[in-house]
């Protein structure tokens, strides 16, 4: 008897796609802060989100009630001479309503009286007017606090809101709050600032997990800070 003859059919070609592998990386490099030593002796940091950083607040005056907030780890260091821009892009939950109590507060690092602070915060008022983007710089020597163009940045829509301060010469410091690209007027701090360094984390979204009127209740997208 003739030995029985197994047929080998080749097996067809399995194509793999690593779609795993890149959805479990996507969100590490997204999420993966940045600091980097740029030309010219600039040192820029940034964070983003995707999705956006939602810094929610269920803030009642009758009961105990939580933020949305968020503590980095980094701290916000300039000599009196250095030019510091913080960039945020933000939304908020809510249309107007919050911001006619008190001012919420996008980002900070060092609290009012601390010796030195940066606030990045939505002016309360009564009319959709007054809600505008606000900045207040604190360091050694002084403290100035300046206000964005007028645009209302609590009509939840995104925004991007920029706060500049650089050295403006005889004994002042110039701070800068720009909405969407549309710069506001100069604020000249009475005498200059000199150095900036905050104490405490760079917080966002409001003072403490603990809500209160000032907790923003919206999103954040994106932070950055530059130092040159």
């Amino acid at each position: 008897m003739m030995p029985a003859r197994h047929s080998r059919r080749a097996l067809p070609a399995v194509r793999l796609r690593p779609r795993l592998l890149v959805v479990a990386l996507a969100p590490l490099v997204v999420l993966a802060p940045l600091a980097a030593q740029a030309a010219g002796g600039a040192t820029t940091w940034s964070r983003g989100w995707n999705p956006p950083l939602a810094l929610l607040s269920s803030y009642s005056s009758r009961a105990a009630s939580t933020a949305g907030f968020t503590a980095i780890p980094h701290s916000i260091v300039a000599s009196g001479g250095q030019k510091l821009t913080v960039a945020v892009q933000v939304k908020t939950r809510w249309v107007d309503t919050k911001a006619r109590v008190d001012s919420p507060n996008i980002l900070q690092e060092g609290m009012y009286g601390s010796p030195a602070q940066v606030k990045l915060q939505i002016a309360h008022g009564a009319t959709a007017a007054s809600h505008r983007a606000q900045c207040r710089v604190a360091g050694v020597g002084g403290s100035v606090l300046a206000t964005g163009p007028a645009i209302d940045v609590a009509n939840g829509a995104w925004h991007t809101v920029m706060c500049t301060k650089s050295r403006y010469g005889n004994g002042r410091t110039k701070v800068v709050v720009a909405v969407d690209g549309v710069a506001g007027p100069a604020t000249y701090s009475p005498s200059a600032i000199g150095r900036v360094a905050p104490p405490g984390t760079l917080d966002l979204g409001g003072r403490s997990a603990v809500a209160s009127t000032d907790s923003l209740d919206g999103w954040i997208r994106s932070v950055r800070v530059t130092i040159s």
